[in-house]
């Protein structure tokens, strides 16, 4: 691991089946902590047979959170409530692009995928206030989500 090096500490990472901060690479060792405050200790022989996800590398992470929509809702102010959701949320990055693309129509269901960019460091902050905070101004707009037939 130390001489060949896909992640530094400080990197959000997904090996082995755990995704965590890396807050030490030692000699035989490496060692996470996971968004729930566990630390996990992996074998570096372990994480050098297999794959290794580094999500901080790219120095971003889009964050898309699908979102149903009854079909007859105004897709238009809902993409207006997305992108003020978007420009308030933990490790928002403006220079990149808000966008809803319908990914799904059906009688009961119009699903649009809410993405936008965040700090990779932030990212799972971003994930939990998205969902939260397009609820609530759903509920608060009076928007309805998927309906029954």
């Amino acid at each position: 691991m130390l001489l060949f090096r896909p992640y530094r500490v400080g990197d959000l990472i997904t090996v082995q089946g755990f995704n965590g901060v890396v807050k030490e690479i030692q000699i035989f060792t490496t060692v996470l902590m996971t968004p729930d405050n566990r630390t996990i200790i992996i074998p570096n022989s372990a994480i050098t047979s297999g794959a290794i996800e580094n999500l901080s590398s790219a120095g971003t992470r889009v964050l898309e959170t699908l979102v149903p929509i009854d079909p007859h809702e105004d897709m238009e102010k809902v993409r207006r409530i997305f992108e003020e959701v978007a420009k308030k949320s933990p490790g928002f990055l403006a220079e990149l692009p808000i966008t809803a693309p319908v990914l799904d129509l059906s009688p009961t269901a119009t699903v649009l995928g809410f993405r936008y960019s965040v700090t990779p460091d932030l990212y799972l902050d971003a994930q939990a206030y998205a969902k939260e905070a397009v609820r609530k101004r759903f509920h608060a707009e009076g928007i309805s989500g998927e309906h029954e037939p």
